[in-house]
């Protein structure tokens, strides 16, 4: 099961969004041998399509230490509102997928142009 999670961010904002994997005992979970995928998208039961505004794939950082990186372009966090995203885990040795975490993607309205 997919961990829920709400990500809140300001419109135009690039810094990358950072996960840590654990195991249920609390130590890092090694991501060797796995990629990552961030989707977002304006509607919450939207398959891949034209309803998604971006995908990002994960970077990993610190394979021993489950830590993998989403790079963030601005021009793809510009809609600001309520939006939703999941983030897919593949064992590349068989291809295995699992959704490891979903929920609200929200984009604020900040002062700064």
């Amino acid at each position: 099961m997919a961990t829920k999670r709400k990500i809140l961010r300001h419109r135009g904002d690039t810094f990358p969004i950072v996960i840590f994997l654990k195991k249920t005992d609390g130590t890092a979970f090694d991501v060797t041998g796995y990629t990552f995928k961030l989707t977002v998208s304006n509607s919450e039961a939207a398959p891949e399509s034209a309803d998604d505004l971006f995908s990002s794939v994960g970077s990993i950082s610190d394979a021993a230490g489950g830590e993998v990186s989403f790079p963030i372009v601005a021009e793809k966090v510009a809609a600001t509102g309520k939006h939703w995203h999941d983030i897919e885990m593949t064992k590349t040795s068989d291809s295995t997928i699992r959704t490891i975490q979903d929920g609200a993607f929200e984009l604020e309205q900040d002062v700064s142009k």
